[in-house]
């Protein structure tokens, strides 16, 4: 299936109230699953929403926005196991950094990008600030060793804002549910750079996930044909690429060498 990217709204003045909504149907439009959970913890609206993969002990993972109502800034964890009656999730949770914080005076548009089980993502854009919230789990090529009866298998953004919000996923419950020495985990680096003669941009498939460099490189998957790394310098997020107009079509998610892209046609 190709990613289904769906857009909403909201208009200034921004609230704690309309920010919560917006962001609210973009999860639900990106295939976040039931909101199970919704509660305050000081100043921030948490919602937990629980995207089954599978029913083994670490077969579904309970992604965690939290809204600060009052300071407008936009943060998440994973879990891998969230009891509603106390509140409180699993042990060692992903917890995001580089938050977004988002002003009162700008209207706020949501991208979200629906990619079945292997890719969920919501974009957060006021102006020129562009937050991310995505959870990975790619498709093809799992290690036989990592079966969700031993570990989690399942990726958060860790960063919502900054150079790294397109390139850096954690999994959750620490390296004690993680088979290799570290939870961060990236792309594999492909380099494709600058535009062919006629203005296009080379897509490159069979997108790879693996341990991030300066930990021990293990291989995580890889995703299907529609996640794919392209030239992306220069480029602005939500570029398209049209290989065949109607047939083949991208989206630009990161705009660097081998920047990561979504097929939507």
């Amino acid at each position: 299936m190709t990613i289904t990217r769906t857009n909403n709204s909201i208009s200034a003045p921004i609230t704690g109230t309309n920010l919560l909504s917006g962001l609210r149907t973009a999860m639900q439009n990106a295939g976040f699953g039931a909101r199970i959970d919704d509660y305050v913890s000081g100043s921030e609206t948490r919602d937990v929403y629980e995207v089954q993969f599978s029913t083994s002990t670490y077969g579904t993972a309970y992604f965690e926005t939290r809204v600060n109502t009052t300071s407008l800034i936009i943060s998440c964890a994973l879990y891998w196991s969230f009891n509603t009656t106390t509140n409180t999730g699993s042990a060692s949770p992903t917890v995001s950094a580089n938050n977004m914080t988002v002003n009162t005076t700008s209207g706020v548009n949501f991208v979200a990008l629906d990619g079945g089980t292997q890719f969920k993502m919501v974009l957060i854009i006021q102006g020129a600030t562009v937050g991310a919230l995505s959870l990975l789990r790619p498709s093809l090529a799992r290690p036989s060793f990592w079966t969700d009866a031993d570990y989690p298998y399942f990726f958060m953004g860790k960063n919502i804002t900054g150079t790294s919000q397109f390139t850096a996923w954690e999994s959750t419950g620490g390296t004690a549910l993680h088979p290799y020495s570290s939870v961060a985990v990236g792309l594999r680096p492909i380099n494709i750079q600058g535009t062919l003669p006629n203005g296009q941009r080379q897509v490159v498939g069979s997108v790879q996930m693996q341990s991030t460099t300066g930990t021990n490189q293990g291989f995580i998957g890889q995703f299907d044909g529609d996640i794919v790394q392209v030239a992306g310098t220069n480029a602005i997020i939500l570029d398209p690429i049209t290989v065949l107009p109607g047939v083949e079509e991208y989206l630009i998610l990161n705009v660097a060498v081998g920047g990561l892209a979504v097929r939507t046609v």
